[in-house]
């Protein structure tokens, strides 16, 4: 219990941790997020588009939103069809003039919208984000709205610690606080509406300077229905207005919102990381508050929930306290099973009670055969007064939708779509376009703005599992896009409409939120099968009532079909329950042949002459069938013949192929038609080139060429004409070159070879050249074609080498590499300083040649003057071919260092020393 008093210092107190703790589960909340968004983008795949569209321009892919052919109607909800109607209203209406910021709302109105109470209450702006609003505000317009609230006059800021909240009501009249007491339930709306509008992200930053999350709204909350302000450590459980004496009786609505509440922290902030102290601290809240409940405010014997109790949940002499209200009662329902998904689904008598509050409100609070119920029995379900109330049957709906969501029983969801009718038959002005407060005794034809939107939050609830449903549908054969032969198949499909709804539970085995899921087959509706062509003219619509879990689906493929790929099936399935669902599947209609490749078929038909082609084609029908083939081209000669088709028999079609003499040269469709009647089974379009009554082929020559030289050219000339000659011109033309033109004649079905030799000027400075060859009959030109030449010099020199230094007397070798572009050998001579000089070749053979000369640059041992050499090679005319200039550093060898300069030197000194030393002997002697 001491746990239970301290916890708001203690977190206090690690406020500083516990931020750093929050930025880093952000961090690794938004990279998971991140890889979710990708993988799922990735995986996604839509179920109601199984296939791929034909092509772009035969499919309209907002056409399955809403199809014309279907009827709009079959897309329209139930639920949400007056929600802009019912903001209009509400907007035009009760718009209040408070300067808060943001708008404000009146809550209450006469039949036509007239206000009749000036209060304004906080929750109800709350509310109408949490519902009507909910789509039309992003999460970061959501919360901007909210920090706003807080700095409006709905917001009350006290000096003591938690003495913070909003306040119950305004007053627009005087712009004061109307009643300052602040609500558990008021208070408790900001944690519902900030979780299940923004998700995930209340971990997102907000503000960066100061940093800011929506959890710290959320826990700023938290710690005010966790403090003396609304807890009560003593007896346990939360008050229904702030109290620091806990002299208020405690209310069971009250403290079934703050179990919802502390529920849905539990469940963010596991799912989410985030701080795990407030997170194990909800869950404590609602664990002892669920306890205290059923231990004192739920009726063993005659089930369902008591209305209150004393401060110590205490109901004896408190008048009252223990009649069953709806409200309560449908909010009790929603509480167990949230609880009971909390808590691992592992608690059964959580789900008895739910269902058997319900039997009980079924049994004891109907009103009559009107499908809605009265407010408020007594402890053991007797009528007490009736009074229908709008927001109480929109909760125990509500209600209705959670029982049938985790249990499928679908009595839970006709008594929901009852209330529907109820609400939409008798308590809808269609005039205002608002919900009156009650359509039964006592009448109250009112409009309250909070009513309604407890009704759109029943309904947005409704329409999610409404729209929870979709087509599974497969063919009779294994192919997902199946082949149908004409006259012969039937279109066979089964189809199964379904609904299915996820919810997360909490699953102690490991310790971690998983998904389950409600299926259930929809039966009792109606199927709409529409067909189009594949270039997507609509052509049948066929309807089919859905009376079991599967639906089968026959139509007959008969020869008003045209064979075609893709045709499109779009299927539609309906319930007055539940939301259309819509697939769409494609199939083939084809006629049972099928072609092979043509054997024999050239890549270029030439005019004139006849080639034998086969068409293949297998017959796949059960039986033989007689058709008329036809091969038609306007500039080909029409074949037309009958044949019988054996049934399962590949059966070889020969045609004859005849291109005209007048035929165009260029590209033709060849079409071959298999028919019967008018009734086409097979047509194979076959492209084909048509080319001239002569061509040539094996066009062989030279890249490279010496200016000088001749190019050798060589063709091959077919005449395809089988009965007669052909004369044609062929001509090689170029500026550079002696141009040929030479008349050819060709015998039948003749082919010769052509050879020409194209001389080359010398006179070219370009580095390549163009020659073009023509063939041509008088002034038409038939075939054309562009050669491209490489000039080559006559020589190229690949490297040249002559020593930089050369000592006294030695050689120094002149080395040319010179390459011989040409086709014959040359004879060259080498001067060396205007001397001709002797190599080790006489003349330049066709390639790569080396030629060696070699020179003594001095033989003089004083001479270090340096030397200079020319090298230049002439060809046999004398013409100068390369030329070098190269200078030589002259080095002392060593050999004359020795005989030139050490000798002279060391010879007299040797004389000297000699003698000398002969002298000093002689007078060591006389000593």
């Amino acid at each position: 219990m001491n746990y239970i008093t301290n916890i708001t210092p203690h977190l206090r107190r690690n406020k500083n941790r516990d931020n750093f703790r929050m930025i880093l589960s952000l961090i690794l909340i938004t990279f998971m997020i991140i890889n979710f968004l990708y993988i799922s983008h990735n995986n996604y795949q839509n179920n109601i588009q199984l296939v791929e569209p034909p092509t772009p321009e035969l499919y309209d892919e907002n056409e399955m939103d809403l199809n014309p052919s279907a009827g709009t109607s079959l897309f329209q909800d139930p639920f949400t069809v007056n929600f802009d109607k019912i903001w209009q209203f509400f907007d035009g209406k009760y718009l209040t003039e408070l300067e808060m910021g943001v708008d404000t709302y009146f809550r209450s109105g006469n039949a036509s919208g007239i206000i009749t109470d000036d209060t304004v209450y906080p929750i109800d702006t709350l509310t109408l984000y949490n519902t009507l609003l909910r789509d039309d505000l992003d999460w970061m317009e959501l919360y901007e709205n909210y920090l706003t609230l807080k700095t409006s006059p709905f917001w009350y800021e006290g000096e003591a610690k938690f003495s913070y909240g909003f306040v119950s009501s305004v007053d627009n009249s005087t712009r004061q606080i109307n009643d300052d007491r602040r609500s558990l339930i008021d208070n408790l709306m900001p944690i519902s509406m900030l979780i299940e509008n923004m998700g995930a992200n209340i971990a997102s930053i907000y503000n960066s300077n100061p940093l800011q999350y929506p959890y710290d709204s959320i826990e700023e909350m938290f710690y005010l229905i966790n403090s003396s302000q609304f807890w009560d450590a003593t007896n346990v459980g939360f008050s229904e207005y702030n109290s620091t004496d806990f002299t208020e009786n405690k209310d069971t609505k009250s403290n079934l919102y703050a179990i919802l509440a502390t529920l849905q922290i539990r469940n963010a902030y596991e799912q989410l990381g985030l701080n795990p102290i407030i997170k194990n601290r909800a869950y404590e809240l609602a664990n002892i508050t669920m306890d205290i409940l059923l231990n004192n405010m739920w009726d063993d014997s005659d089930d369902g929930f008591y209305n209150f109790a004393w401060d110590d949940w205490s109901t004896l002499g408190l008048s009252g306290a223990t009649y069953k209200y709806l409200d309560t009662n449908a909010l009790g329902i929603i509480t167990l099973l949230e609880y009971w998904l909390e808590t691992g689904m592992t608690d059964s008598t959580l789900l008895d009670k739910a269902i058997a509050t319900y039997e009980k409100i079924e049994q004891n609070l109907k009103y009559g055969t009107n499908n809605v119920y009265n407010s408020s029995v007594d402890r053991i379900w007797l009528p007490i007064t009736s009074k229908v109330d709008l927001e109480a049957n929109s909760l125990f709906m509500l209600a209705c939708l959670k029982l049938f969501e985790l249990t499928g029983n679908i009595t839970f969801y006709n008594t929901a779509f009852d209330l529907h009718d109820a609400f939409e038959n008798k308590f809808y002005d269609s005039s205002v376009n608002a919900y009156d407060n009650s359509y039964f005794t006592p009448i109250d034809d009112g409009k309250n703005l909070n009513a309604n939107l407890k009704l759109i939050d029943a309904y947005m609830k409704a329409f999610e599992i409404y729209s929870s449903t979709f087509l599974e549908s497969s063919f009779n054969v294994s192919s997902e896009v199946p082949d149908f032969i004409f006259n012969e198949h039937e279109l066979n499909i089964d189809t199964i409409y379904r609904g299915e709804k996820d919810f997360n539970y909490f699953n102690y085995t490991t310790m971690s939120y998983e998904t389950s899921q409600l299926q259930f087959n929809i039966t009792s509706a109606n199927a709409t099968y529409i067909f189009k062509y594949p270039n997507g003219t609509l052509f049948e619509i066929v309807n089919q009532v859905i009376t079991g879990n599967v639906t089968t689906f026959k139509y007959a493929i008969n020869d008003s079909l045209p064979i075609g790929q893709n045709y499109n099936l779009y299927i539609y399935a309906n319930s007055s329950m539940f939301g259309t669902a819509q697939i769409l599947k494609n199939f083939n209609v084809i006629s049972g042949l099928v072609n092979h490749t043509i054997l024999g078929l050239p890549d270029i038909l030439y005019q004139g002459p006849t080639l034998n082609i086969t068409l293949p084609v297998n017959n796949t029908r059960s039986e033989n069938v007689s058709l008329t083939i036809t091969m038609e081209e306007g500039d080909i000669v029409t074949e037309s013949q009958i044949l019988l088709f054996p049934s399962m028999v590949l059966t070889n079609v020969s045609f004859n192929l005849t291109a005209r003499l007048g035929a165009f040269i260029g590209s033709h469709n060849i079409s071959f038609r298999f028919e019967v009647g008018n009734i086409l089974y097979l047509e194979v379009i076959k492209v084909v080139n048509i080319g001239h009554s002569f061509d040539y082929a094996d066009l062989i020559h030279e890249n490279k060429v010496v200016k000088g030289q001749s190019i050798q050219v060589s063709l091959n000339m077919k005449n395809f004409l089988p009965n007669s000659t052909q004369s044609m011109n062929v001509t090689f033309r170029s500026p550079y070159i002696q141009n040929i033109k030479e008349e050819i004649t060709l015998l039948d079905n003749e082919v010769r070879l052509l050879l020409y030799n194209l001389l080359v000027s010398e006179d070219i400075v370009e580095e390549s050249i163009t020659i073009d060859m023509d063939i041509s009959k008088g002034d038409t030109i038939y075939y054309t074609k562009s050669i491209e030449i490489e000039i080559l010099p006559s020589y190229e020199v690949l490297s040249v080498f002559f020593p930089q230094f050369v000592a006294q007397g030695n050689t120094a070798s002149f080395t040319l590499i010179i390459k011989n572009n040409k086709e014959t050998s040359e004879t060259f001579s080498l001067y060396v300083n205007g001397e001709k000089w002797t190599t080790n070749i006489n003349g330049l053979a066709p390639g790569e040649n080396r030629i060696i000369a070699e020179v003594i640059p001095t033989l003089i041992p004083y001479d270090f003057i340096a030397k200079t050499f020319t090298f230049e090679l002439r060809d046999s005319f004398g013409e100068t071919i390369v030329q070098y200039y190269f200078e030589v550093s002259i080095e002392l060898s060593p050999t004359n260092l020795i005989l030139f300069y050490v000798l002279p030197i060391l010879i007299p000194v040797g004389i000297v020393l000699f003698y000398k030393n002969k002298e000093l002997k002689h007078k060591l002697l006389r000593r």
